[in-house]
């Protein structure tokens, strides 16, 4: 059973790691996007009306499915003023407890998102800002939804490696 969660919590990581390095791709996409707006707006003076909703869906993309990458990196903000004075096998007990809370309120939240992106879907909702340039968002829902469940996937993969530690 030991064995089988660690491998599941192996092809979770790989995921993250993927899906990470993939996303990475997206910044240099969004780099050009805003370049290319700043240029037309600041030097031609005709800045195209898609320039500002489509950095606006790239960033929020890069932000929400960079969460499992930064997990697995151990790379999110944390506070660790109660942390620093503890035992190795206490710290792990305080992550466990932060992971499962964590875990739980995620999931939560997920199956809400589910339902918002559903609904968005089947009515193939547009955007609400003030261009000409009026996208459907109804995906942008779906990332959200996507984006949150590699989130649990990974803090699943986290919660096995701190089950199967000792404390060291």
């Amino acid at each position: 059973m030991l064995e089988k969660a660690n491998n599941i919590s192996k092809k979770i990581d790989k995921i993250s790691e993927n899906s990470g390095q993939l996303i990475t791709c997206l910044v240099i996409l969004l780099a050009t996007v805003v370049f290319y707006g700043a240029f037309m707006r600041y030097l031609v003076r005709d800045m195209p009306s898609w320039a500002y909703e489509v950095a606006i869906f790239l960033y929020g993309t890069i932000a929400f499915f960079s969460g499992a990458y930064c997990l697995l990196h151990d790379k999110h903000v944390s506070v660790d003023i109660i942390k620093v004075k503890m035992s190795k096998k206490n710290k792990n007990k305080l992550d466990l407890l932060y992971s499962i809370i964590s875990l739980i309120t995620l999931f939560i939240i997920t199956i809400y998102a589910s339902i918002w992106a559903y609904d968005s879907t089947l009515i193939l909702e547009r955007s609400e800002h003030q261009t000409t340039f009026n996208p459907q968002i109804w995906w942008f829902k779906w990332v959200v939804v996507l984006a949150l469940v590699l989130v649990i996937m990974q803090l699943f993969s986290k919660i096995v490696k701190l089950l199967t530690r000792d404390g060291d």
